[in-house]
């Protein structure tokens, strides 16, 4: 798996990361992610951000999926296992 650049996000302005977290939770139809930037870019981007994000219901779905850090190492490590049999 490739490094991220997500460490790098202080020295750069305009440096943009951004997550998607359905497909690795199996949450399709939550469409869920997230933005990592330096905190004033983050700031600008506020004027964008839409009234209405999630209900509590996928908020509380995805609270509970980030806790559960087994599942998280335990796909990783199957991730990778798989790739290299693929490789």
């Amino acid at each position: 798996m490739g490094e991220s650049v997500a460490g790098h996000i202080m020295r750069y302005a305009k440096l943009y990361v951004i997550k998607s977290l359905s497909k690795f939770y199996g949450c399709a139809g939550i469409r869920i992610g997230f933005i990592m930037a330096a905190a004033q870019a983050i700031k600008e981007l506020k004027c964008f951000e839409p009234a209405w994000k999630l209900s509590s219901l996928y908020m509380a779905y995805m609270q509970r999926a980030l806790e559960n850090t087994a599942f998280i190492e335990q796909t990783q490590r199957l991730t990778a296992s798989r790739r290299e049999l693929l490789y």
